[in-house]
């Protein structure tokens, strides 16, 4: 495994610039598709949102280390899953009040198969995969999905919205927008910003939306130490490969020092991570309790972290009383 350098971080952030315009071209057909296909979900207004400190839970390895914590949660904090996290805190007793998903691939489904979802609301970008959103069985709560691209993003602002016709037209015909066309619903107007991943949607979902004064971020790696273990509970498998493959692996120092596997779309998304906790000081707290998440290459605390157990960090957060007793 090679160190990161800066001139690692340059070929990161070209790159990533690739990546995107790759996945604008191969994506925008799905993306405008689905969000024609999910319209019927979000025709009804999204449920009113309520948070104080919101747990961001993505489905790293380090998960299996405190995910009993995530239990004792009291009245002043919020669980926000993602997708790839859902199953395996309810099988380890723990429902989510929020899981996000944006992925528009169809084999998301896979990440709630056979799994209750009634208890927890669905926050879903409107381009996210309509066979995950078909089985959810929770409340949703739908986002604007932005595509990167000025015309692609027209395009999804005309998807959003529902319109008929009031009259017969023909192809080329001119319309009048107001005498031609009855407007049925106007749209979504929540849309965020996405750094890349789920786990950065659902923390700019408890940060804009919840509007959380902490979002505490758990098992959220963005490395791993042992190839079959990648996600939580060895989750996944074939999704982790592919997370794995094409791209050279990298060596970074987690807290304390320990070297841990990374590489650079996932240095890349810690590093969003790193300039949105920037740019709002005191919210963020890694409780993750391993990879490389506000860590320096040399192991350093990174400014505008806080590094914390979650035992600990919930004590300090959200203590009050077991989430049990709370819903009972």
């Amino acid at each position: 495994m090679s160190d990161l350098s800066e001139k690692a971080k340059q070929v990161s952030s070209f790159m990533d610039s690739c990546a995107n315009e790759k996945t604008i071209e191969a994506r925008a057909d799905s993306w405008l598709a689905n969000v024609t296909a999910n319209r019927p979900h979000f025709l009804t207004p999204n449920p009113p949102l309520l948070g104080l400190t919101a747990f961001v839970v993505a489905a790293g390895p380090s998960l299996r280390k405190n995910v009993k914590a995530l239990k004792t949660i009291g009245r002043m904090g919020v669980i926000v899953c993602v997708d790839a996290a859902y199953r395996y805190l309810v099988e380890q007793g723990v429902t989510p009040d929020y899981c996000a998903t944006i992925d528009a691939d169809t084999r998301m489904v896979t990440m709630i198969e056979g799994v209750d979802t009634s208890k927890t609301t669905l926050v879903a970008q409107a381009s996210a995969s309509p066979a995950l959103i078909n089985a959810w069985r929770g409340p949703k709560y739908f986002l604007r999905a932005t595509g990167g691209s000025r015309e692609l993003d027209d395009k999804l602002h005309a998807a959003h919205r529902i319109v008929k016709a009031k009259r017969a037209m023909l192809p080329g015909e001119e319309i009048d927008p107001v005498a031609d066309v009855e407007v049925v619903f106007a749209g979504l107007n929540d849309a965020l910003a996405c750094g890349g991943n789920v786990t950065s949607y659902a923390h700019v979902f408890a940060l804009s939306l919840l509007r959380a004064t902490k979002v505490v971020f758990v098992g959220a790696d963005y490395a791993w130490l042992d190839d079959n273990d990648f996600y939580a509970g060895g989750a996944h498998q074939k999704l982790a490969a592919e997370r794995m493959s094409g791209e050279q692996i990298l060596s970074h120092s987690g807290l304390g020092g320990a070297e841990n596997a990374t590489n650079f779309t996932l240095f890349h998304l810690k590093s969003w991570h790193e300039e949105i906790a920037s740019a709002h000081p005191g919210h963020c707290v890694n409780a993750t309790e391993g990879g490389i998440l506000g860590v320096g290459k040399k192991g350093n605390t990174l400014v505008g972290w806080e590094h914390l157990s979650l035992a600990d960090a919930v004590a300090k957060y959200a203590p009050t009383c077991a989430r049990e007793a709370v819903t009972a």
